[in-house]
């Protein structure tokens, strides 16, 4: 949210409109259409006729009407005079309207009236169905654009709550306006009549290329676009806008990744695109459009940078999000990534953040922990992985002799729970369970049903290891020695490590890998492959291939297991204490249960 909000008086009169639609009954999205229409109509008044504008006027129909023929959206004129159930307002209502735009009139004068700060971001609700840029969301995705080029003309195909088609305007750029979601565009005409006193702008394009049948070709320059999140292309209106062969709705079938890919082919030399991080490391679809884009260009990279974004950025959602720079150009360049996220989720955070990432991207600031450049090679290394964290941090001290951990084990992964009545009820083995250095002995207490006929392999055996891969991502144990009968199993939410080698002659190694993957290093490493918008985590595979455990010395081995074994000693030392202090402190007094003991 802007500073000072209060201090505007163009945001003092929306809030007494949006109030006054309230109290005659209409909902959120309704109460916003109704105080931006009252703006934009006493601004294009005002525009028109100067301090002889009748607003009076406003308070019967026939002045609504003329103003439709002015380019006033229809279903802004009705909201404007009617209420949410559909009943005719009273005259009290509307006269109330006209004091509220009046007192602005007369506070303001032919100073301009900018909504722009507050709209989408006052309660946190956006107008719309997909996700609009936040304020300092939009001024970063114009800086990310660069200055205007060419003939000016930038196509803006989604724009939920019109902050970059305005901005963009502002900066000096042609909009074209034309989208395959038709919700946005009263909400641009609204701002345009409030920004300019007249909806009718020479430097918005409406239209677009036609071919033959009929289907929207348009190609731009520019392309900036903000992309619904999270929906389906197949049977859409997304799907008629498809310029490519009827396969690629196939390889492309969600919103995110169909539009990066539609888009960035009608864009001729530069396109941004800000959307969900899952574009940026998940599998399948996603997967195939990264590679995709690391491949245009042939010896010349397109993908010029990546950035994370932090949960606030957008309306609508407090997803984390991703913005991707796309030079059609190309360059010899490595791709520059910036990271902007934080632990935090509030709006001030993501602000703030916001606003670091334009000092960063503009050089203004440096910032070695949040900013790196890395290769082609190095992202086809990492399966193409575009989080910036993957990239980022120091550089970990493997060793020459660094191994995947992949080298030295296999996965033991959870089975499926069992609905069946036969199913037999193993101990789940999950993060509550880990992080100690003894050997875990007892069963847990958490039981989970599986198929009957799993093989022994399934289930979790003496020495595996067992570390987290979702939500609390890096949490590790050691399976002690099973006795007969037991079945234990990790949770959805862990994987077992199964040392290739027997552990019983190699327990020195286990315990270095043991202790490796508990320490500072190993976190730091696996901070930067894990991957989420939401939930945290690391993907068996990219643990087993990319998580490098660097290769003792002969004396480093000794002295770390060494290490690990006087741990085990000074935990079950604690334990012992604790027992003791228990003991003590119950012995004089004890409980009904102890005395019954």
């Amino acid at each position: 949210m802007e500073n000072n909000l209060e201090g505007m008086p163009v945001y003092r009169a929306y809030r007494k409109l949006v109030d006054l639609a309230r109290m005659s009954g209409s909902g959120h999205e309704t109460a916003r259409l109704y105080a931006l229409t009252w703006l934009a109509a006493a601004r294009m008044k005002m525009v028109s006729a100067g301090t002889r504008a009748d607003f009076d006027a406003l308070v019967l129909p026939p002045a609504w009407n003329e103003l439709e023929g002015r380019g006033l959206p229809h279903e802004a004129a009705t909201v404007a005079c009617r209420t949410a159930t559909g009943v005719g307002q009273d005259l009290t209502q509307r006269a109330t309207a006209v004091g509220i735009v009046r007192e602005l009139v007369a506070e303001l004068a032919d100073l301009p009236w900018d909504v722009l700060p507050f709209l989408g971001t006052e309660d946190g609700v956006e107008i719309g169905d997909f996700p609009g840029a936040m304020p300092r969301l939009a001024e970063l995705l114009l800086d990310l654009l660069g200055p205007v080029g060419g003939a000016g003309e930038l196509w803006i195909p989604f724009d939920a709550n019109g902050q970059l088609s305005l901005r963009a305007m502002r900066r000096g750029w042609n909009v074209i306006a034309v989208s395959p979601m038709g919700g946005s565009r009263t909400i641009l005409e609204l701002l345009l009549a409030i920004e300019f006193g007249s909806i009718c702008q020479p430097r918005v394009f409406w239209g677009g290329e036609k071919d033959a049948v009929g289907r929207n070709v348009t190609k731009a320059e520019y392309v900036l676009a903000m992309p619904p999140i999270g929906m389906r292309v197949k049977g859409t209106r997304l799907e008629e806008w498809s310029s490519g062969s009827p396969s690629d709705s196939e390889q492309f079938d969600r919103s995110e990744a169909w539009a990066i890919h539609e888009f960035v082919n009608r864009a001729t030399r530069r396109a941004v695109f800000a959307t969900g991080a899952g574009v940026l490391f998940s599998k399948g679809q996603e997967h195939r459009l990264r590679v995709a884009l690391l491949d245009r260009g042939g010896e010349l990279n397109q993908l010029e940078a990546v950035l994370s974004l932090p949960a606030g950025a957008f309306t609508n959602t407090n997803i984390l999000g991703a913005a991707l720079v796309i030079n059609l150009e190309g360059s010899t360049a490595p791709v520059r990534m910036i990271e902007l996220t934080s632990s935090k989720r509030s709006t001030t955070e993501a602000n703030e953040l916001i606003e670091l990432g334009r000092a960063l991207w503009s050089g203004e600031r440096g910032d070695k922990a949040r900013v790196t450049s890395v290769t082609h090679d190095e992202i086809a290394e990492n399966e193409f992985v575009l989080s910036p964290t993957r990239y980022l941090g120091r550089e970990v001290n493997k060793g020459r002799d660094a191994k995947p951990l992949g080298e030295y084990f296999t996965v033991v992964r959870p089975p499926s729970p069992s609905k069946q009545l036969d199913g037999e009820v193993v101990s789940e083995l999950g993060i509550p369970d880990l992080g100690a250095w003894v050997p875990r002995l007892v069963p847990p207490e958490k039981t989970v049903m599986v198929r009957p006929d799993l093989f022994d392999d399934v289930y979790l055996a003496t020495h595996d290891l067992v570390i987290s891969i979702k939500g609390t991502v890096g949490k590790v144990g050691l399976v002690g020695v099973l006795q007969p009968g037991q079945k234990w199993v990790p949770s959805q939410s862990c994987v077992g490590l199964r040392l290739k080698s027997d552990p019983t002659k190699a327990p020195d190694l286990l315990d270095y890998i043991f202790m490796y993957l508990r320490s500072e290093e190993c976190t730091e490493q696996i901070a930067r492959l894990q991957v989420g918008a939401g939930v945290p985590h690391i993907s068996p595979a990219t643990l087993l291939s990319s998580l490098m455990i660097p290769t003792p010395a002969s004396d480093e081995l000794k002295r770390v297991t060494g290490d690990c074994r006087r741990l085990r000693e000074i935990e079950g030392e604690i334990f012992q204490l604790k027992e003791e202090m228990r003991d003590i402190s119950s012995r004089n007094w004890p409980g009904l249960v102890d005395a019954d003991t």
